[in-house]
C-alpha cells in the first residue's frame, strides 16, 4: 500500500497524503467488486474515484481499458475535464481525456482513454437509443463499456428514472467492467438498497470520522446558518440582502427556472447601473454556448473561488447548474425553495472555504392561478419533496447547518420517497425494460429509463440545409417540453422549425420541416430560425417573446450557429472513396485491428475469464468477424455494379473483386450518378454466407455447446449489423459470384488462417427468416460479446476509409 499512498500523494500535488477512505475503494475494485462510496462534499471523492484507474495504468495492472467519469449535470463536465487533463499532463501519462455531452459532442463513439460524460449520454447508449450517434450507429458506443471502469459521481442528483437503469447496468456488466458509485447526500436506507442491488461494498464516511480526523476542509458547518422566508423571492429582496453585507458584498442567488434567472439578472443589472454601483454581476445557467459559459465560470471562480480576488463586490444569478461541482463560495446564498438534497447542495456554495461564515436564505415559491405552488421544474414526486421541505423549514425557521443537521434533513424528507422510487422498479423489471429498449432502438424509451424530461439539441440557423453537419454546428440542449411550450406560444413557427433526419443505410441526411409540435420529440436535433430565438453571450438562449429583444441585442446582429470544427471527423461523413480491391481492404482492416487491439486487451481478458476461453482464441474470433464482414460484396449483383461504375465513371475495365469503387461526392457527375444507384446491401448477406465457418470455429474453442451457440449468434449479429444497428432481414435475393470462393480462400490464407475448409451458404432469398441466428439482449453474455465485437468491426472498417482516402490512421483513442 506504500506505493499507492505515494502515488496518491502526487495526485494531490505532493503536499498531502490521502485520507484513509480515499484509498479504501481499490481493495474492492481491484478484486472486481462494485463499490458505493458515501462521503461529504469537499472530502475528496473525485480523486478517490480517479486514483484506481491511473494507478493501474502506471503499474500495468489488469483493471480497465478506459475510465468513464459520469456526472448528472453538464455543467460539471468542463471543470472535471480541466482538472483531470491538467493532472494527466503533469504526470506525463499517454492518456487522452475527452468530453461527451449534448452540447459538446467531442467523443460520440467513446474513443478516449478518460471520458467525462453525462448520465444521459451514457445511459442512452446503454439502452440502444443513443443521443451521441444516430440510431443506426448506436451499437458502436456501448462496446466501449466492456473492460471499462465507471465512476458515477453525485448519484443523489441523477434523475429518478436513471437510478434503476444504472443499477441494471452494474448488474449486467460487473463481470466485464468495474464500478464506483459516489454520493454526498443520500438517505442511509437508499444507500443500503443500492449496495444490496449491485451486490457491492459500502464505504460510508461517518460523522465521527469527519469530526475527529478533520478531513473535510468545509466541515465546520456551524459557520453557516439557514433562514426560512415564507415570501416569494423578488429583485428587491435580493438587493436588500446583498447590500446589507458589511465589507465586500459576495452573493449567490439560485433560481429554479432559466427564464426567471434571466429576468432577475437584467433587472438587477439595470438597477446597479441606475444606482451607479460597480458590483460585478454574472448570470450562469444551462443555455449558454460552451465557450461563453466557460468564460463566465472562469470569471466567477476568479472572484469567488478558493484563491479568488476578495476585493470586489460580486453577485451571481444562477440556476441549479451551480448546485454541484462548482468550487466557489459566497457570504450570502439566496435560493428559491427546492427539494432538501438540492438545498443542501446549493448551500455548499456558501462559507465553503476555511475561516468563512455565511448565511443561507430560502424563499417560498410563487403560486399559480389555482393557488398551488409553482414548483417547476420539480414535478410528480419531486413536487412532494418540495412540499415536505417547506414544512420542515417552516417548523424550524432557522438553524445552524451542521453536518448532522443536513444528514437528518435529507433522511427525514427523502428517505421514504427516494426508497419508493428505487423499489418501484425492481431488478427484474429494470432488466425487462432495458431489454425492450435494446430490441426496439427508439428514443421514446428515454423518458422511462434515463430522464422523464427529455432534452432536444437545438441549432439556430435560417437555412439549415446549407449547414455542413460534419463540422458540427453549435448547439444548445433544452428540455423538449420547454421548447414545445415556447413554440406553442409563438405567433407563427411554420417554415421556421426543422428536424434533422439521418438515414444510415443510404448515408443520406435531410432537414425536415416540422409543422406539428408533436413531431419535435422524434428528432434529437432541431433547428429554429433566428426570427423565433436569439442568443447573447452574456444572457444565453432567449425566446423573443419572453424578453424584449431590443434590450438584449442593441446593435448586435442576430445569432446563427457557427461550426465547432474546422474539418470533418467522419462520424456521419459522406466518404470520398478510392478504388480498393477486396483483398486489400480486408488486409487493411486486419492490420488496423492488430495495431489497435491493445486498447481492448483488458476487456478481452475479462471475457476470456468469463467464457473460459483463452484470450488468443477470442482475439482470433474477432479477426474472423473482421475478415468476413464484407464477404457479401462478392455477391454477383454487387460485383457487376462495381465493375460497371468503374467503367462508366472512370473508363476502367476491372476483373478483380472490389471492396470500394472510386467516388468523389464533390464531383457533380459522380454525385448525380450515385444518387441514381440503388444501394445493394451486403452486411446480413456477409453474416449468412460465412455462418458455417463461424459455427465451426466456435465449436472448436469451447466444449460448452450452449456458449458456442450464443457466441456464434453474437458474431452473426455483429457482421449483419456492421452498417446498421437494427438490420434484421434481407432486402433481395442473391448469390455469390462464381469466382468468389477462390478469392475468399486466397484472402483468408493471406490473413494467416491456416487449413481452411471453406464452408459457405452461397445463395439466399429475401423470404428467409433469420431471427434464430440473431442474438438478443436477454441472452446477456452473448449480447455483451456482440457489443464488444461489432464495435471492433465498425471502427476498424471506418478507420480503413480514413487510410484509403486520407492516407492516415485515426487512432482508437
Amino acid at each position: 500500500m506504500g506505493e499507492a499512498l505515494e502515488f496518491f500523494k502526487t495526485l494531490l500535488g505532493g503536499k498531502f497524503y490521502p485520507r484513509p477512505f480515499q484509498l479504501e475503494p481499490i481493495k474492492y475494485l481491484y478484486s472486481g467488486q462494485p463499490v458505493v462510496l458515501s462521503a461529504p462534499t469537499g472530502s475528496g471523492k473525485t480523486w478517490a474515484g480517479i486514483f484506481p484507474f491511473l494507478y493501474a495504468k502506471v503499474k500495468n495492472k489488469i483493471f480497465a481499458d478506459k475510465l468513464f467519469y459520469v456526472l448528472p449535470l453538464r455543467t460539471l463536465t468542463r471543470s472535471i475535464f480541466s482538472e483531470i487533463s491538467e493532472k494527466i499532463d503533469e504526470l506525463n501519462l499517454d492518456l487522452k481525456v475527452t468530453i461527451q455531452m449534448g452540447e459538446q459532442m467531442d467523443d460520440p463513439f467513446f474513443e478516449g482513454d478518460i471520458i467525462i460524460t453525462t448520465i444521459d449520454q451514457l445511459l442512452s447508449n446503454y439502452i440502444g437509443a443513443s443521443l451521441s450517434t444516430s440510431i443506426g450507429q448506436s451499437n458502436i458506443p456501448p462496446g466501449a463499456y466492456l473492460g471499462a471502469y465507471f465512476v458515477f459521481d453525485e448519484i443523489h442528483a441523477v434523475p429518478r428514472e436513471a437510478m434503476p437503469t444504472i443499477l441494471d447496468m452494474v448488474r449486467r456488466l460487473k463481470d466485464y467492467s468495474r464500478f464506483l458509485l459516489m454520493t454526498a447526500t443520500i438517505p442511509t436506507t437508499v444507500l443500503d438498497e443500492v449496495v444490496e442491488r449491485i451486490e457491492g461494498e459500502k464505504i460510508f464516511v461517518s460523522n465521527e470520522q469527519i469530526i475527529s480526523e478533520k478531513w473535510v476542509t468545509c466541515t465546520n458547518l456551524t459557520r453557516r446558518k439557514l433562514y426560512w422566508n415564507d415570501q416569494e423571492l423578488n429583485v428587491d429582496k435580493i438587493i436588500d440582502l446583498h447590500m446589507k453585507q458589511e465589507g465586500k458584498r459576495r452573493t449567490i442567488v439560485i433560481i429554479n427556472r432559466v427564464d426567471k434567472a434571466q429576468h432577475f439578472y437584467l433587472k438587477i443589472k439595470a438597477l446597479f447601473k441606475q444606482l451607479n454601483l460597480k458590483d460585478e454581476i454574472f448570470l450562469l445557467h444551462s443555455r449558454f454556448l460552451p465557450e461563453d459559459r466557460k468564460n463566465i465560470e472562469q470569471q466567477v471562480i476568479k472572484l469567488l473561488g478558493k484563491n479568488g480576488n476578495k476585493n470586489e463586490h460580486v453577485i451571481v444569478i444562477a440556476t441549479q447548474v451551480i448546485e454541484v461541482g462548482v468550487d466557489i463560495s459566497a457570504r450570502v446564498l439566496i435560493s428559491e425553495l427546492a427539494p432538501a438534497n438540492s438545498l443542501i447542495q446549493r448551500s455548499g456554495r456558501c462559507a465553503r472555504f476555511p475561516n468563512e461564515t455565511g448565511e443561507v436564505y430560502i424563499f417560498d415559491l410563487p403560486k399559480k392561478a389555482n393557488g398551488k405552488l409553482d414548483t417547476s421544474p420539480y414535478f410528480n414526486q419531486d413536487r412532494e419533496l418540495v412540499y415536505k421541505t417547506k414544512e420542515y423549514l417552516k417548523e424550524l425557521k432557522t438553524f445552524k447547518m451542521t453536518l448532522h443537521k443536513e444528514l437528518e434533513m435529507v433522511d427525514i424528507i427523502h428517505r421514504e420517497i427516494d426508497l419508493q422510487r428505487i423499489r418501484k422498479v425492481p431488478s427484474t423489471k429494470a432488466k425487462q425494460n432495458v431489454n425492450k429498449s435494446l430490441v426496439a432502438g427508439e428514443y421514446n424509451f428515454i423518458p422511462q429509463l434515463v430522464r422523464d424530461i427529455p432534452n432536444t439539441s437545438l441549432i439556430i440557423h435560417d437555412h439549415p440545409s446549407n449547414l455542413d453537419m460534419e463540422l458540427i454546428p453549435e448547439r444548445f440542449s433544452i428540455r423538449t417540453s420547454t421548447l414545445r411550450r415556447y413554440l406553442d406560444s409563438c405567433n407563427d413557427f411554420n417554415g421556421k422549425v426543422w428536424g434533422y433526419s439521418f438515414q444510415e443505410e443510404m448515408n443520406e441526411s435531410q432537414w425536415v420541416k416540422i409543422t406539428n409540435l408533436d413531431d419535435i420529440s422524434k428528432y434529437p436535433l432541431v433547428c429554429i430560425h433566428p426570427d423565433i430565438v436569439l442568443y447573447h453571450g452574456e444572457i444565453g438562449l432567449i425566446f423573443r417573446d419572453e424578453i424584449d429583444s431590443n434590450i438584449v441585442l442593441n446593435d448586435q446582429q442576430p445569432y446563427v450557429a457557427s461550426y465547432i470544427l474546422d474539418k470533418p471527423r467522419g462520424y456521419h461523413r459522406q466518404f470520398s472513396y478510392h478504388k480498393e480491391k477486396y483483398i486489400e481492404h480486408i488486409k487493411s482492416v486486419r492490420e488496423i485491428f492488430n495495431q489497435e487491439k491493445k486498447r481492448i486487451h483488458i476487456g478481452l481478458t475479462y471475457f476470456a475469464k468469463e467464457f473460459k476461453i483463452p484470450t488468443g482464441e477470442l482475439e482470433k474470433v474477432i479477426e474472423m468477424a473482421i475478415a468476413f464482414h464484407d464477404v457479401g460484396k462478392l455477391n454477383e449483383e454487387i460485383v457487376t455494379k462495381f465493375w460497371n461504375w468503374q467503367k462508366i465513371r472512370r473508363g476502367e475495365v476491372c476483373q478483380e473483386f472490389l471492396a470500394h469503387t472510386d467516388y468523389d461526392p464533390t464531383n457533380v457527375e459522380d454525385f448525380l450518378e450515385w444518387k441514381k444507384q440503388k444501394r445493394i446491401p451486403h452486411a446480413i448477406e456477409s453474416a449468412y454466407i460465412t455462418l458455417p465457418m463461424v459455427e465451426k470455429k466456435l465449436a472448436l474453442i469451447t466444449d460448452d455447446e450452449d456458449l458456442s451457440q450464443i457466441l456464434t449468434k453474437a458474431i452473426f449479429t455483429a457482421i449483419a449489423r456492421h452498417h446498421n444497428s437494427y438490420t434484421s432481414s434481407l432486402k433481395r435475393d442473391g448469390k455469390l459470384h462464381q469466382k468468389a470462393k477462390s478469392t475468399l480462400v486466397k484472402t483468408l490464407t493471406k490473413l494467416g488462417f491456416k487449413n481452411i475448409e471453406l464452408q459457405v451458404n452461397d445463395s439466399w432469398n429475401r423470404g428467409y427468416n433469420f431471427s434464430k441466428y440473431f442474438i438478443y439482449p436477454s441472452e446477456e453474455k452473448g449480447w455483451l460479446w456482440y457489443w464488444f465485437v461489432v464495435r471492433c468491426v465498425r471502427l476498424v472498417d471506418q478507420y480503413s476509409q480514413f487510410i484509403n482516402t486520407e492516407k492516415e490512421v485515426s487512432k482508437w483513442h
